[in-house]
């Protein structure tokens, strides 16, 4: 379902949307007591609507943010372009896509005639953690346009630490902004975790003998097959058997339970499906807080956790199957081990902890149509066909190909503007809920939460294309039809998420109000006790 600019010409020349002017910034609050190291968990693809129902069955780390933390049931991205590496950079630096210019995970980039991935750089070279070896494929977080929590404290904080943990490397270049210390990411050809050049010239020795120490693939190495913590328990949780329609088979994985890691062709790969992989995050956390001495000093440090396997589940298997509860409630456990070492290191009152989501998840369609409500599909394949046939038949034949938009940006205005309309009209004509030319807003479209306001909030000129838009309520619109659920929509269920936070001086306890995510990061800049990123324009929460 994600909603995108349509990519067929080069950007225009728009001016950025800025926040709601509602939401001022204020000086952090200081807590009573201030942590040495603020630990913040991301746990991409947890929705409200799911997480709160499930979350009285948790008994490990989540279970004590909730029990000694403060919680908001439901906190709501302020734009339409709910993805991974949008959402992670909000969480980084409290601004929308429309200024911090992280529009989606890939979008279309004209000058290079194709699509990119948000992290792509030649210019930063990953580096292999047990040779040293510098690889071809290049990551950096050299898009990221506004800073965050990692550039505010080194700001104020000289001799701060930020290291940032997480599966995907758009989550973990992205979510501290753009000078973290330490970015680390699992990759799938050393099978290890991994940094790039952007990060360091050298992998810190820590993360090389991490990476040595760690065991190989399969069940004689990362574990046994992976079967469900408590049968009973998830399917109450669930809420279905563990067979059920629309559920995926990712790298031959299977659908239903056990599944064999070792049994694939690629295991490397398959891994990131399995909660071994959030394990491996937890590990890896607790040697950074080992490696990079964090919370040692009087110098505040953040370390970012960021659990993308949790994802992966959701869209092949779905939200409500009994594989991404289970790699909730093992998430919980291994944040337990996390939180308790973390007591015996530094003290009950010596760290903070703050954990959310960077999107939701639409509901799996079969649970959907029981409730009586449409699913329709559109294919991002189809709708760009159509975009361009329309096109076609307004300028003709060779104008409109991918690969020759600076054909199409050299004709005159006129033309381009018949174009656009006629695209315009074609994708309506298909059922989208929302389709409009990002150049045809009024001056005040960013004001406001209707999905014109947050379609405003996800454009950013620099990267977006010349026509966005979003699937109707309940629909799916996707690149990959073999997937249960998916999201980037400005509906409810792919904006909200929770947040916890425990730290001292915070009293526990369910809070009523609805926060937006822009809060999220003068929150933790808050606990560090430094002023916000330098574009976050909310206050912290209280």
């Amino acid at each position: 379902m994600p909603p995108r600019p349509l990519p067929l010409a080069l950007a225009l020349a728009l001016t950025s949307c800025e926040p709601s002017a509602a939401e001022t910034t204020r000086p952090p609050e200081p807590v009573a007591a201030a942590p040495r190291l603020v630990v913040l968990v991301v746990i991409d693809q947890l929705p409200s609507w799911s997480f709160d129902g499930q979350r009285d069955a948790l008994d490990g780390g989540i279970a004590r943010l909730l029990r000694d933390g403060a919680y908001w049931p439901v906190a709501a991205y302020p734009y339409a372009t709910t993805n991974t590496a949008p959402g992670h950079a909000t969480i980084a630096s409290g601004t929308t896509p429309s200024v911090h210019g992280i529009i989606a995970n890939r979008w279309f980039d004209p000058a290079k005639g194709r699509r990119v991935e948000v992290d792509d750089d030649p210019q930063a070279k990953v580096i292999d953690p047990r040779d040293g070896h510098l690889g071809d494929a290049g990551v950096s977080n050299h898009r990221l346009l506004a800073p965050g929590i990692a550039d505010a404290l080194h700001a104020a904080r000289p001799g701060a630490r930020a290291v940032a943990i997480g599966w995907k490397s758009r989550a973990a270049v992205t979510v501290l902004g753009q000078h973290p210390d330490v970015a680390l990411w699992f990759d799938p050809g050393s099978a290890a975790m991994t940094s790039s050049t952007a990060f360091g010239a050298a992998l810190p020795a820590w993360v090389t003998a991490f990476a040595k120490a760690t065991p190989g693939l399969g069940e004689d190495g990362l574990g046994e097959p992976w079967t469900p913590l408590d049968p009973p328990r998830i399917e109450g949780l669930a809420g279905r058997p563990d067979a059920a329609p629309d559920e995926g088979d990712p790298y031959g994985l299977g659908s239903v339970f056990p599944h064999r890691t070792a049994a694939t062709k690629t295991p490397a790969k398959a891994l990131a499906f399995t909660p071994r992989a959030n394990t491996l995050l937890v590990d890896t956390a607790l040697a950074a807080i080992a490696g990079e001495h964090l919370g040692e000093d009087d110098v505040p440090d953040v370390l970012a956790i960021t659990f993308s396997p949790h994802d992966y589940a959701g869209h092949v298997w779905c939200q409500e199957s009994w594989e991404r509860v289970d790699h909730l409630l093992r998430i919980d456990r291994d944040l337990g081990r996390l939180f308790d070492t973390l007591d015996a290191e530094l003290g009950r009152e010596g760290w903070a902890a703050v954990l959310t989501s960077d999107h939701g998840a639409l509901p799996s369609r079969e649970r959907l149509r029981e409730q009586g409500k449409a699913t329709p599909f559109f294919a991002t394949d189809d709708l760009e066909a159509a975009a361009r046939d329309a096109a076609v038949g307004v300028l003709g034949p060779g104008t409109i190909e991918l690969s020759m938009t600076a054909a199409f940006a050299a004709r005159p205005q006129a033309d381009r503007d018949r174009a656009l309309d006629a695209v315009v009209a074609a994708l309506r004509a298909r059922g989208l809920a929302y389709v409009e030319r990002i150049d045809h807003r009024p001056d005040r479209a960013c004001e406001g939460d209707d999905v014109a306001a947050l379609v405003c909030r996800s454009i950013h000129p620099a990267h977006s294309g010349d026509v966005y838009m979003v699937a109707p309520q309940w629909g799916l619109l996707n690149d990959e039809q073999g997937e249960c659920t998916a999201h980037g929509s400005p509906w409810a269920y792919d904006r909200e998420v929770p947040i916890l936070v425990m730290a001292p001086g915070v009293a526990p306890g369910r809070r009523a109000e609805v926060p937006s995510m822009l809060q999220l990061a003068p929150t933790v800049a808050a606990l560090l006790g430094v002023p916000p990123p330098a574009r976050a324009t909310a206050a912290p929460l209280r």
